[in-house]
């Protein structure tokens, strides 16, 4: 689960499906079909049934090497693998 602690929204996403969850602050869940996002470098951004824009987008990062620092906390090269990625946006 990744949460913004600016907004406290919370996106839970399971490797492999295609479906993410996304919960705003007050516990509504959007459940987000992440299957029609094309994989061309671009974010998707996602509207609530209601029409509010959600406050994050998701699209898909090739793979690639990095230099930073790595998740047991040394610095060095290491490798992303190819996926779906979600980032948070400010909206209005």
């Amino acid at each position: 689960m990744h949460t913004n602690r600016l907004t406290g929204w919370k996106l839970l996403c399971t490797p492999g499906e295609r479906v993410v969850h996304l919960f705003d602050p007050p516990g509504e869940v959007y459940d987000i079909d992440v299957g029609d996002i094309p994989r061309d470098g671009s974010f998707k951004p996602f509207d609530a049934a209601d029409g509010r824009r959600l406050p994050f987008e998701i699209g898909w990062y090739a793979g690639g090497q990095h230099r930073g620092t790595r998740r047991d906390g040394t610095y060095g090269k290491y490798h992303v693998a190819a996926g779906y990625i979600a980032r948070w946006v400010a909206v209005s």
